[in-house]
């Protein structure tokens, strides 16, 4: 697989069909979903709810209460899969031959930022990298997320330095780069950046934008459990094992994991981010 089409594969982890391609939404997005509807399926997402997952990604693929974006409604398919409401995340888009994927990922996006960034990495794969470069620079700079994402790709060695702050840079803006950033620090896929102080740092900070998912809540698990410097009370380590598919149960309606992860950071953030 290309190298560039292999990172953007690496944030989104599919393969769509034409199945959900419909009219483009224009100016803004529809309000057929009131806020409190958003924010309850949101709480529901953040406690492992695998079908308030595909709602949301549902929601964020067609503007409904939400401004169409591309970002999170892959993070919330993915999630979709972490918690059992689908199989595979491919499952919530059908399977198409490999060759196609980048033009139909195009005409699934309903930001045209979104697609604009998907055409100048099209045109990377076909060679013109500085034409694909400077059409998703364009795209970053009308706000899309996959652009800004896109803009961090590693090279053939992996993460350099200046891709890790591009991520740091875009990650108050995009949340799902939070989570990237955790997974670059937990040791797992580069070893010769391991900071496991890091990792549990941006974990956390994924975590409070419903982005952290499985895996990263089964880190957070371990690295509490192995002495690791995170004061959590027992709603956080329900929560976690929830999250993790350690306990299955119904989680208790309450917004105390939130506050604590607040204090967490603000203590984090003190040693570890510089500006």
């Amino acid at each position: 697989m290309k190298k560039y089409f292999a990172f953007m594969v690496t944030l989104i982890l599919i393969s769509c069909a034409d199945q959900y391609m419909e009219d483009e939404v224009v100016g803004g997005f529809s309000e057929q979903a009131p806020k409190t509807e958003i924010d309850a399926l949101m709480e529901k997402a953040h406690w492992g709810d695998g079908q308030a997952c595909l709602k949301l990604a549902d929601y964020y693929r067609d503007g409904i209460g939400v401004k169409p974006d591309f970002v999170s409604m892959i993070n919330m398919v993915i999630l979709a899969e972490d918690y059992g409401a689908i199989k595979r995340a491919e499952d919530y888009f059908g399977s198409l031959p490999a060759d196609d994927e980048l033009e139909i990922l195009s005409k699934l996006a309903k930001n045209g930022a979104d697609r604009d960034a998907i055409y100048g990495a099209m045109v990377i794969e076909k060679g013109d990298t500085l034409r694909g470069r400077q059409m998703i620079e364009a795209a970053a700079e009308q706000e899309s997320k996959l652009a800004m994402l896109l803009g961090c790709a590693p090279t053939n060695s992996g993460f350099r330095p200046e891709s890790i702050k591009k991520l740091v840079e875009v990650a108050e803006k995009v949340p799902y780069a939070y989570k990237i950033l955790g997974n670059i620090y937990s040791g797992n896929d580069y070893p010769g950046l391991k900071d496991e102080q890091l990792a549990a740092y941006y974990y956390l900070k994924a975590d409070q934008h419903t982005c952290l998912g499985k895996e990263g809540a089964r880190w957070l698990l371990n690295y509490y459990r192995e002495g690791g410097d995170l004061q959590l009370s027992e709603i956080d380590l329900e929560r976690l094992q929830i999250l993790s598919k350690e306990v299955q149960q119904e989680p208790a309606d309450n917004s105390e994991w939130l506050e604590d992860v607040d204090e967490v950071i603000e203590i984090v953030d003190e040693d570890y981010v510089e500006e």
